[in-house]
């Protein structure tokens, strides 16, 4: 009675570890975990001050002006994703990612982080308002994709937030 109690007591540990592993497994964190140290870069760990200013327009679904405090105005590109260039029969004005980007930051104070301003007034980086990453939030409501060559450079925290964005928006 006892060897028979033991015996289904180790199976049903044996058959909850597999099921542990097997869920693990399809939700994507080894995949993420895995892809982010293959593809971690040396310098991606120390992070820079953020660079506060206020977004003046919305130009696209990944692009925006962005007016820093000394009256610098950038035009800044949303890195780590891609939006779609074109809709058919829609004007860019009225694409949909455009007018969701435009009412997450239009006229907001933003932050942003691990930036890279060129010359030509020609910015990148990834944006937060009120501390939520909006890269995030276009990936996980499925107004852009990750582009995972670009996060390559940012730290493991914000390539774990985008990567965990780009599992939530998967159907």
């Amino acid at each position: 009675m006892f060897r028979t109690l033991h015996k289904t007591i180790a199976f049903l540990l044996l058959a909850g570890l597999a099921v542990g592993v097997w869920w693990i497994y399809q939700s994507g964190l080894i995949q993420d975990a895995y892809w982010i140290s293959s593809n971690y870069r040396e310098n991606s760990e120390t992070p820079p001050t953020p660079v506060i200013g206020q977004v003046t327009g919305v130009i696209s679904g990944n692009e925006f002006y962005l007016q820093l405090t000394n009256r610098i105005a950038y035009r800044m590109a949303l890195v780590g994703i891609k939006t779609p260039r074109s809709t058919k029969g829609v004007l860019a004005a009225q694409a949909p990612e455009r007018l969701f980007l435009d009412v997450l930051i239009n006229q907001q104070t933003v932050a942003i982080h691990h930036g890279r301003f060129g010359r030509n007034n020609y910015g990148k980086g990834y944006v937060e308002v009120g501390g939520t990453n909006v890269n995030a939030v276009l990936i996980a409501s499925r107004k852009a994709v990750l582009d995972r060559e670009q996060i390559r450079a940012l730290p493991f925290g914000q390539q774990f937030a985008l990567l965990r964005a780009e599992h939530k928006a998967r159907p």
